[in-house]
């Protein structure tokens, strides 16, 4: 959490994470690389408190940077959860690399609850987001910078936490938006993780659902063109097709994993982002490209931002991209 107050208007769109499960070993995946021991550890500081809750029996958790309402009688994520987000917290410093900066005495909200029934519950009382959310089967939101999930099983509901938190980050450390293109990479890249021993070590490259679905992007000709890619949104996808809906969350994962490791982008995408913290985006934008919202956003700025800040030869950069993603996965350029 930081100081920076966001303006209200902004990021009122309702983010939804589809979760897909993969029965995928990554001991077999082609891309996936041997994970090394080190890590963060889950042990931090913490004080709670009586939750009523949607079952009259919850808790909230008092972190350095959340404020956890859950339901959930599971005890091993009761334990888990708190310091898991503390440490994903630091994940997102280094997935964007902005400066931490002290906390702030207002947490950022996160509710796990214990069933979809329940959350459906809140989101329908609290959100009023019921005709969205009724169509999720196995993930969750954040919407106004609240983040709103519920236990789904062992290990995917971190990585729904992860992927949703990194939205939620955005949301309070951002004066700019950043078209999805790039919100949806860095939350993909934030979905991998490795627990071991009380800790736990973040793997961007190292995402299973994500190579797959990058994988079958490339071999079952699903490849969304970077133009198209650049201005559109997932739910945009979905309606137009649902198989090339698979390789949008896969290429988007690739395009940040490729600027944040290119020598030659790297740099440039750091900017990207200082700016976006900095509210600069607006030297570069139309006041008619600010005034759009949601989908529309990213449909009037995807390419314009992508063209400032790290190349203006989008075909050019595709090609590289394009190759990139091939040696991600193991295929020949």
């Amino acid at each position: 959490m930081t100081n920076i107050k966001p303006n209200p208007p902004r990021f009122t769109f309702f983010t939804l994470f589809m979760v897909i499960l993969t029965l995928v070993s990554t001991a077999t995946l082609p891309g996936c690389q041997p994970v090394e021991p080190g890590g963060v550890s889950l042990s931090t500081p913490i004080r709670q408190k009586p939750w009523p809750g949607v079952a009259q029996r919850g808790t909230v958790f008092f972190t350095t940077h959340y404020r956890i309402y859950t339901s959930t009688g599971d005890r091993k994520l009761r334990i888990v959860l708190p310091g898991f987000m503390e440490a994903c917290y630091g994940n997102y410093l280094d997935l964007t690399g902005l400066a931490d900066l002290p906390a702030s005495t207002e947490k950022m909200p996160m509710y796990m609850l214990a069933s979809r029934a329940e959350w459906l519950s809140l989101t329908r009382g609290k959100f009023g987001q019921a005709k969205t959310a009724e169509k999720l089967q196995a993930g969750g939101y954040t919407y106004k910078g609240t983040t709103v999930c519920w236990n789904i099983g062992p290990m995917v509901t971190y990585s729904v936490a992860s992927h949703e938190g990194l939205h939620q980050f955005l949301y309070y450390r951002l004066k700019s938006r950043l078209p999805l293109w790039a919100e949806e990479g860095l939350a993909t890249n934030a979905e991998g993780f490795v627990f071991d021993r009380g800790r736990v070590r973040f793997l961007p490259k190292n995402n299973v659902l994500r190579l797959v679905d990058l994988r079958q992007a490339i071999l079952g000709d699903y490849w969304i063109p970077l133009k198209k890619l650049l201005t559109t949104s997932p739910a945009a996808v979905i309606h137009a097709n649902e198989d090339q809906a698979v390789g949008y969350y896969g290429q988007v994962w690739a395009i940040v994993n490729f600027l944040r490791t290119d020598e030659t982008y790297a740099p440039r995408w750091k900017k990207m982002l200082a700016d976006a913290q900095a509210g600069l985006f607006d030297k570069i934008l139309s006041p008619q490209q600010r005034r759009a919202r949601g989908p529309r956003y990213t449909a009037a700025t995807g390419q314009a931002i992508f063209k400032h800040y790290i190349d203006p030869d989008i075909e050019q950069f595709e090609k590289r991209y394009k190759t990139f993603c091939r040696k991600l996965v193991k295929l020949q350029p």
